[in-house]
């Protein structure tokens, strides 16, 4: 695994796609330092005001779009079929993969994290030292989560054989459903609300990360319903047992078409 992972690592080398990551560490610097320079700057609002559109928002963008040409570039340099002649079994192929998203996935919670503890530190001390501990582990928390939810991306480029177009707008379905759910049009229907909060691995992170977000806010503004914020109840075991569930499941059918088409190379 070792080498497999030095292997990606090099083969990001030659990805101009990793600027993205420069273009989402410029836009975060933007946003603090606007946010900063205001006359009544405060740190809760930075996190509040802030926080969602760049972990849940810039992140993802940028996971996503690195992951979909990370696995892309293997259909089409066909290095895909070296998983069939060379000693390298799908599940490994696979897990190093994710292993370098998941790495990128994690300098950019680095990155974002070091704005954030700048920008406590700014603030003069007005707010507890606890309060950066569960922003910073808030982070953690949202760069894990959302690095799984690729997995299910993983497993279209799979079963497309590495179409783009195809691929790229399936994610855009994939993705666009929970935006819609989220902008209030599925309110009334229980079921379809529930399987797109549990069932859905995206859903399911935006529903774990908005529950923590909710959870400092509740602890650490006085008046936090003048944020319009609404209740976000969740089933912790079951929602992380679902994420994790259905995160299994597409790597198993991902490894298992992988072993059938490095059959039919």
């Amino acid at each position: 695994m070792r080498n497999l992972f030095i292997a990606e690592c090099i083969k990001l080398k030659r990805k101009k796609i990793l600027l993205l990551i420069l273009v989402a560490v410029a836009i975060e610097a933007i946003m603090i330092v606007n946010r900063l320079l205001s006359p009544d700057y405060q740190f809760i609002d930075l996190y509040i005001q802030d926080f969602q559109p760049i972990t849940m928002g810039i992140h993802t963008i940028i996971i996503y779009l690195i992951g979909i040409s990370i696995f892309y570039d293997e259909y089409k340099n066909k290095t895909i079929s070296y998983v069939a002649t060379a000693p390298v079994s799908p599940a490994k192929f696979i897990l190093s993969k994710m292993m370098i998203i998941g790495a990128l996935s994690i300098l950019q919670m680095i990155v974002t994290s070091v704005f954030f503890g700048i920008a406590f530190i700014i603030s003069s001390g007005e707010n507890s030292i606890h309060l950066l501990g569960f922003v910073l582990f808030h982070l953690l928390v949202s760069s894990i989560t959302f690095t799984i939810t690729l997995v299910p991306i993983m497993l279209i480029i799979v079963v497309l054989k590495g179409n783009a177009l195809f691929s790229i707008l399936t994610t855009v379905l994939y993705s666009g459903i929970v935006v819609i759910k989220s902008g209030g049009y599925f309110i009334g229907n229980s079921v379809v609300e529930w399987l797109l909060e549990y069932l859905h691995p995206l859903g399911n992170a935006v529903l774990i990360s908005s529950r923590l977000f909710q959870k400092i806010v509740y602890q650490f503004v006085p008046n936090p319903e003048i944020y319009g914020m609404t209740p976000v109840n969740i089933d912790w075991l079951l929602s992380i047992g679902f994420l994790i569930g259905v995160s299994l499941l597409c790597i198993c059918i991902s490894i298992a078409l992988l072993k059938r088409q490095n059959y039919e190379l």
